[in-house]
C-alpha cells in the first residue's frame, strides 16, 4: 500500500506506479482519498489482501501496462465483484490494438495511462454513478 485513501483505490504494479501516484494526487485536489496499491507478485495475486484493505471502499481501477485480455484484470475484477457486489471495477491498459512504438511517457499519454487521464477516467466513472 503506496498511498491511504477511502473513495477509490488504484490497482497497479510495474512502471505505472508513478503515473497512479500522481494521479491519485490529481484525484486528492478534487476531493477523493484515492489508495495505491502496487501488488508484488503477479503469480499469486493477493486479492484476498486487496479486499482487506478496501474497506468500505467500492470503486477500483485496475491500471496496467499490457494488452487487454492479457494481464491481471479478469482475474481480480471477478474476485472483487463477488466478493463486494455492485462494486465498480476499471480497466485501463493498453487496449486491444496495436501500440506503435516510442518514448514510454508519450506511448502512456497516446494510450491513456498517463496520470492526467487515468485521473480523468476515474472521475469520469465516478459522475456517472452519481
Amino acid at each position: 500500500l503506496h498511498r491511504q485513501g477511502s473513495d477509490v483505490r488504484i490497482i497497479t504494479y510495474g512502471i505505472l506506479l508513478k503515473n497512479a501516484m500522481e494521479a491519485a494526487d490529481m484525484l486528492k485536489d478534487r476531493g477523493l482519498e484515492t489508495a495505491v496499491l502496487r501488488l508484488m507478485s503477479l503469480s499469486e495475486l493477493p486479492v484476498e489482501r486487496i479486499l482487506e484493505e478496501a474497506g468500505s471502499c467500492r470503486q477500483f481501477a485496475i491500471v496496467e501496462d499490457c494488452c487487454s485480455g492479457s494481464g491481471i484484470y479478469e482475474a481480480i475484477a471477478e474476485q472483487i465483484l463477488n466478493k463486494i457486489p455492485g462494486a465498480v471495477v476499471q480497466r485501463m491498459d493498453l487496449g486491444h490494438g496495436f501500440v506503435s512504438h516510442g518514448p514510454v511517457d508519450q506511448l502512456h499519454v497516446k494510450c491513456g495511462l498517463d496520470a492526467q487521464s487515468i485521473a480523468e477516467k476515474i472521475l469520469e466513472v465516478r459522475k456517472v454513478e452519481n
